[in-house]
């Protein structure tokens, strides 16, 4: 079976953890013969967005994949939002894809991969959307007029050769529906993931990596990730910590990027702890390897699928409790939404330390039985 993936609707990185990245893989290792077919749209350096050259390559997991400019009949910045492309019609042609997985449900690239399958119904086509109120159409012309006037005028065309739009969260749901007109069987959950190791090769590189960074064994990890900025709420985090200087067997390492303010909190915070590590950012397969010497992903603010990874990666989970959390991932969580939360939290792991073991076993039954890329792949053989 011949497998596109088109990320076409936004930025697509080399190397990373994301799901346009996991699943061509998981795709090509169950036998298929994969393809990415992406915008020009990167992060530069993993801090800036910018461009790099329109071209074809093979990535690191063996995947050619293929980047194709903007037309250029209207100013840059406007081909960037619309999303005009050159040479999808006739990359398509060449490929000649079974099943095609549309990253994203905005711009005009969805019409033209919708115009190859209406001539060739044979091909299966699914969208995925990452879109909610929490993330898109925040400013009246963004809702208004991008998302409610020309990405719905889009869509509404592309309806009758989508076989599903695939949500990756619950409340997706009511943005397709109030924005895009979308009708609720059309759509299906299809969560962000994670990708599941062998249990003994869990414990075996969660020991090496923690005795690389210098973890005892009866050290409790708690890991703090993301692109880190005033909403990821670090500083909340930190804040928390600090009120718990006495728990020493509590270590509080923090992965990523940071905007200049948040790291600046972050070093001094270092400084008068020598419980906080901080390593900065870290390309996926060491970030992957940090999920694995963890014991509790911590995210006290805007939401990331780092936190699906780490509970495939077997940590317990502790997140504000926003949006669809209490509604999909049940128990398979800690609710942290304040300083205070975290801070009982921690308190009550030092006393009963059974009840991290017990919340860790949950939170892996739910990754294995819900997140697993492995499966979610097989999705698209369907």
């Amino acid at each position: 079976m011949r497998i596109l993936h088109c990320c076409l609707a936004n930025f697509y990185i080399d190397g990373y953890g994301y799901q346009e990245n996991i699943l061509p893989r998981h795709n090509k290792a169950d036998g298929h013969t994969v393809k990415i077919l992406a915008s020009t749209e990167t992060y530069i350096d993993n801090q800036v967005l910018g461009c790099v050259e329109p071209g074809t390559y093979v990535n690191e997991d063996g995947i050619e994949v293929t980047r194709v400019p903007y037309r250029q009949f209207l100013p840059r910045s406007l081909m960037r939002r619309l999303r005009y492309y050159q040479g999808v019609r006739q990359f398509l042609e060449s490929f000649e894809p079974d099943v095609i997985l549309y990253h994203g449900n905005g711009g005009h690239g969805i019409v033209e991969v919708v115009s190859y399958c209406s001539k060739n119904p044979n091909v299966t086509l699914y969208v995925d959307s990452h879109e909610s109120f929490a993330n898109s159409g925040r400013n009246p012309l963004s809702r208004h007029v991008l998302h409610g006037f020309i990405n719905r005028i889009w869509i509404q065309q592309s309806l009758p050769s989508i076989k599903k739009m695939l949500c990756v969260a619950p409340e997706c749901y009511p943005f397709l529906e109030k924005l895009y007109g979308i009708p609720e069987d059309l759509m299906e959950l299809y969560p962000l993931g994670g990708e599941i190791l062998p249990r003994e090769d869990h414990f075996a590189l969660r020991s090496s990596v923690r005795d690389r960074l210098a973890f005892s064994d009866d050290d409790i990890v708690l890991l703090h990730t993301g692109k880190l900025n005033t909403q990821k709420n670090t500083a909340l985090l930190l804040d928390a910590f600090s009120q718990v200087e006495d728990l020493t067997a509590f270590k509080l390492l923090i992965v990523g990027s940071s905007a200049p303010d948040v790291e600046s909190q972050i070093m001094k915070a270092k400084s008068a702890d020598e419980r906080i590590s901080y390593i900065g950012w870290l390309p996926s397969a060491r970030l992957q390897e940090c999920f694995h010497a963890a014991d509790i992903y911590m995210q006290p603010g805007t939401a990331s699928a780092s936190f699906q990874q780490s509970l495939c990666a077997g940590c317990a989970g502790a997140a504000r409790s926003a949006h669809s959390y209490p509604e999909f991932f049940d128990d398979a969580y800690w609710p942290i939404n304040s300083v205070e939360d975290i801070v009982l939290l921690l308190r009550d792991i030092a006393r009963t330390p059974r009840i991290l073991d017990d919340k860790k076993n949950r939170c892996f039954t739910f990754a294995r039985s819900r997140l697993d890329y492995s499966e979610l792949a097989k999705r698209l053989y369907r």
